[in-house]
């Protein structure tokens, strides 16, 4: 007989966020209910408070404690049903399988309280803190620029950084900042976007609070869960954190955002966009759209994050987060015809993916037959050798001596032969190449020239031993015309410096080809302490010499544009020049193994400070 009061009672009750996304009990405890401090999850309430009248709500954060580890702190971000109108609802099933997201947590944020409300921005104020009502995560600490700024921003990054992160549509992006402002934008987005673009601002202030958009951005796009309500914009913000991380030297961060980036674009199905056989779920699987511009904005953010993926991960070795045998996509399409206004025209040149080198190869090679030059086209051929000469390379069960081993390798140097003569001149020599083409060239040759040095620099038989044994003052033969190979990449890598420089310096401000160029740096260095020339042991060669200061040249001018790991490049670069001939013959002995190292023993650039290149 109590059973109708207990149900009143159960409609009244307030339940948190969290507990009604999973369909579970709530207990309406404040500030946070039995299960949310049961399961160590954030305990947000939105529904009114009893009392207080229909038209106020709250929210009250309740953080999870970190464990009490060494490790970075994890944070568990509780699933929520998707808001968007293009999303079916969410099953039992997919609440089950999908009921939280486990993600790493930057300690510069463990003590941020990022769940606080809003107030309404004033207009006398000279930096402005705007929130959109349709945006579940805001922040008090940070703020936005002016709105004339805020457009210059935007506008700096479709010059400066656009061309080597192209994931936006200019006139679409900027119209929608010019006409909303930060209100009506996606705050992780425009965060991200204004903090990569700020460092070319002319106004100091502008300029000082890159370092803060950019950590805001970071702890918005943590906070994102595994299927985002605004999934494309979350994509986009992602590459642009992991592009910004790289130029700080946060090499773990842009992993680990690439990582998750990846794993969301997985989860909703971007990767396989333009399959008509791919898996959709309900209530997870983003639909297709009838929007010319929104499905190439997902393709391109999908390519985005592959180029990043393997120039993150090939510098030590790690495996891959993005898996380029499930990708079923076109390659982007030419970058004036998504500029445009209007609908392109369906292109009949339109070239799908393909893990299988030889066939890629072999469709680009019919588009450059029909004149139809596109250098992100060869940029993702170029990086897909990559990956696969880096995972041949740091194989777990890698012998070099096992016949299936030397046929792997013997395949990746016949693909590597067939993309270089296949790239047309356009793609690979400024004096061929459109003016709005360069920076795409320096960026292709870079990568072909280290994808040359890892593929061709072979580990000697026995290893370390084998330099251990070579005595000192002897010239070093090299053991197979394999390592000329390399030099000569490595060289023409300062030749390309040299040659872009009498056009800009700005060819050469890529983040992107940092690493490739190191990399090539490391086997100059390596020539030219430890000559494989007979005879010129006692007497170093002078062209060497020259391209290595070219190199540390280029990372002090990119140190000056960006900051961060590049100065670290130049330090790294002079303590390889000061090892000891034993460590350098041990370098050459290892093969691409031993160029890939962790910088962690690398000075600082005080130790290093009045060192040069020695004679």
């Amino acid at each position: 007989m109590y059973s109708a009061p207990m149900a009143a009672s159960s409609r009244n009750k307030v339940i948190c966020a969290a507990c009604r996304a999973r369909k579970k009990k709530c207990d309406g405890e404040q500030p946070a209910c039995s299960p949310c401090r049961k399961r160590n999850v954030l305990c947000t309430y939105t529904s009114p408070v009893p009392g207080l009248g229909p038209d106020v709500s709250w929210n009250t954060p309740y953080p999870p404690a970190p464990f009490s580890s060494p490790l970075p702190a994890w944070s568990v971000i509780p699933a929520t049903s998707f808001a968007a109108p293009n999303f079916a609802a969410a099953t039992s099933i997919h609440d089950a399988l999908f009921d939280s997201f486990i993600i790493p947590q930057f300690p510069q944020e463990l003590d941020a309280d990022p769940w606080n409300s809003v107030q309404a921005p004033t207009p006398t104020s000279d930096f402005t803190h705007q929130t959109p009502a349709n945006n579940p995560i805001t922040t008090t600490s940070i703020q936005f620029p002016p709105h004339p700024k805020l457009i210059e921003l935007v506008e700096l990054f479709f010059d400066r950084i656009h061309c080597y992160l192209p994931i936006l549509h200019r006139q679409s992006y900027l119209r929608s900042v010019s006409t909303h402002g930060a209100v009506g934008s996606n705050r992780l987005l425009l965060f991200s976007v204004i903090a990569s673009a700020a460092y070319a601002h002319p106004d100091p202030e502008i300029r000082a609070s890159r370092q803060r958009w950019y950590e805001e951005a970071k702890t918005l796009y943590e906070q994102t869960s595994h299927k985002p309500d605004h999934a494309l914009e979350t994509l986009q913000a992602a590459a642009c954190i992991a592009l910004q991380a790289l130029t700080h030297g946060e090499h773990s961060t842009a992993v680990l955002v690439v990582g998750k980036a990846a794993r969301q674009a997985t989860t909703i199905g971007l990767h396989q966009s333009d399959s008509p056989t791919r898996l959709v779920l309900s209530g997870v699987t983003l639909p297709t759209t009838d929007d010319w511009c929104q499905a190439e904005q997902r393709r391109r953010v999908i390519w985005a994050l592959f180029i990043l993926d393997r120039g993150i991960c090939f510098p030590v070795g790690l495996p891959h987060a993005i898996d380029d045998r499930h990708l079923r996509l076109c390659l982007p399409m030419a970058e004036d015809l998504f500029q445009g206004s209007e609908a392109p025209p369906e292109p009949s040149e339109t070239v799908f993916f393909s893990h299988d080198l030889k066939r890629l190869i072999a469709a680009l090679r019919d588009e450059a037959r029909r004149k139809s030059h596109n250098p992100s086209h060869y940029l993702i051929l170029a990086y897909l050798l990559l990956g696969h000469i880096v995972g041949h390379m740091f194989s777990p069960d890698y012998n070099q001596d096992d016949a299936a081993r030397r046929s792997e390798r013997d395949e990746l140097e016949q693909h590597l032969t067939q993309t270089r003569l296949m790239l047309p001149r356009c793609a690979t020599d400024l004096a061929a190449a459109r003016y709005q083409d360069f920076k795409y060239v320096v960026w292709l040759n870079v990568l072909m020239n280290v994808n040359t040095v890892l593929l061709h620099h072979q580990p000697q038989r026995g290893g370390i031993e084998v330099a251990d044994e070579a005595a000192p003052g002897i010239a070093d033969d090299g053991g197979s015309s394999s390592w000329q190979h390399c030099v000569a990449a490595a060289h023409n890598t300062a030749l390309l410096v040299r040659e872009a420089c009498r056009v800009s310096t700005d060819l050469l401000m890529n983040p992107h080809v940092s690493a490739p160029i190191f990399t090539c740096s490391r086997i100059l260095v390596v020539e030219y302490l430890l000559s494989s020339a007979k005879g010129q042991r006692q007497q170093r060669s002078p062209a060497l010499r020259s391209d290595l200061e070219v190199m540390m040249l280029m990372f002090d001018r990119l140190h000056e544009v960006y900051g961060g790991v590049f100065q670290k490049f130049r330090v790294g670069l002079l303590y390889h020049l000061h090892q000891e001939e034993y460590c350098v013959r041990a370098v050459k002995a290892c093969g691409s193994r031993g160029l890939l190292r962790c910088c962690g023993d690398w000075p600082t650039l005080q130790d290093v400070d009045g060192l040069g290149i020695p004679d």
